[in-house]
């Protein structure tokens, strides 16, 4: 009996070890990619991410918040930026930008109305860039409908095979002074050499 009890405390002990340096891997991997002063809040997900899992990629998302993003009060009410760092050459096309967007706004929100709106502008040596809006019916703060104007950068890191793609969010319009916070939050020089460890 004590055998069988001094195994089941080892395997749960295990499991624990095992989830706990699967999260320090998650956390390693993304803790650079985006540049960012301190006030700014970090989240991580896993793709699968859990709200969208018709998104069928390997990789983790890097999100950032700034100060009152989350406050209608706030000029940075809904507002951030976010960045997914993916295995293989993905979001190739304004079709497959859109699809992207409006399955991950759908399942954020719980409801299969967002409209998704993009046009491919210039590309420079490894980035391509998307301009847009979505538009869904904010379920998490509002009860309103909201539309929020986007900018995408997506960069191909050839050597390793992966997608960098880079989504600024807010509702106000690109000469708001708010988008000149968005836009100092860039990705790190050496994002492209962050390995992905997120094997279940």
């Amino acid at each position: 009996m004590k055998f069988i009890i001094a195994i089941l405390i080892y395997s749960i002990f295990f499991s624990a070890s095992l989830f706990a340096q699967h999260e320090k891997e998650i956390e390693q991997t993304t803790i650079d990619l985006l540049q960012t002063d301190s006030l700014w809040i970090k989240e991580i997900f896993t793709f699968p991410i859990r709200f969208a899992k018709e998104i069928d990629y390997k990789g983790i998302e890097e999100a950032q918040f700034p100060k009152g993003w989350s406050s209608k009060e706030s000029p940075n009410f809904w507002s951030y930026v976010f960045v997914w760092n993916v295995e293989g050459n993905r979001v190739n096309s304004v079709k497959e930008l859109e699809a992207d967007l409006k399955t991950y706004f759908d399942g954020l929100m719980g409801l299969p109305n967002t409209i998704t709106q993009f046009t491919q502008k210039e590309d420079s040596t490894n980035n391509t860039y998307y301009v847009g809006k979505v538009s869904f019916f904010d379920n998490l703060r509002t009860k309103q409908n909201i539309e929020l104007n986007v900018l995408v950068q997506k960069q191909y890191c050839e050597e390793t095979n992966k997608s960098l793609v880079v989504f600024r969010f807010s509702p106000k319009d690109f000469n708001h002074q708010v988008w000149n916070t968005i836009e100092k939050v860039i990705l790190r020089a050496n994002a492209c050499d962050f390995k992905i460890n997120n094997n279940h």
